[in-house]
């Protein structure tokens, strides 16, 4: 699926064979898409492209090709809404895996922005391993995807920054050297993401 670059791009039967594989996702997606298209005057694309938006878990299906495993459906509906999220699984269990779906997921839609015109995510971890494994996966999924391709306008390290203003940041808190955050310091943000709070 990451292969589109907007569902608006999408045609009748394209439309239907695309609701028909996201509602093994969404069970409700046709009574989504029935209230969306009975209170606007868009079209069947549209209404779905919005819908799609409005859920990390249906973006990342439609344009990263990414499917959220079962417990992971509700870190993916809660991070939506939700002013915090606190992950706390076991190795291996797909947490960075959701946290780089939401961080590109908010840098896209930008859902909290503010009146600036600004949008910065800023990632940081106890130490530049970590920062460079989120970055890896990052750029993994940038790369499975089309629409996200197109918008990179700068991408040096563990700074990418996109068409409509957001940036991604990674920077590290500094624990190993004793330093505390201060590269932090000063540092804007629309979202801020820790990893690995435990070391820190």
């Amino acid at each position: 699926m990451a292969e589109i670059t907007s569902i608006n791009q999408l045609k009748g039967a394209q439309v239907d064979a695309m609701v028909q594989e996201l509602k093994s996702l969404d069970p409700l997606l046709d009574r989504r898409l029935d209230y969306v298209l009975n209170q606007t005057q868009c079209t069947k694309a549209e209404a779905l492209e919005y819908i799609t938006l409005s859920s990390p878990m249906l973006w990342a299906k439609v344009y990263l090709d990414w499917q959220a495993r079962d417990y992971q459906v509700a870190i993916m509906e809660q991070s939506k809404n939700s002013r915090s999220v606190v992950l706390r699984l076991g190795r291996r269990l797909g947490k960075t895996d959701s946290m780089c779906v939401l961080i590109l997921w908010h840098a896209y839609t930008q859902i909290n922005k503010g009146p600036n015109n600004q949008y910065d995510i800023l990632i940081i971890t106890p130490y530049e391993t970590q920062v460079n494994l989120i970055f890896d996966r990052l750029h993994q999924l940038i790369d499975n995807s089309p629409l996200l391709q197109g918008m990179i306008s700068r991408d040096i390290h563990h700074r990418i920054e996109l068409s409509n203003g957001s940036k991604i940041i990674g920077l590290t808190a500094g624990s190993k050297s004793g330093s505390g955050a201060a590269n932090t310091r000063g540092q804007r943000a629309d979202l801020i993401v820790l990893d690995e709070v435990d070391y820190m």
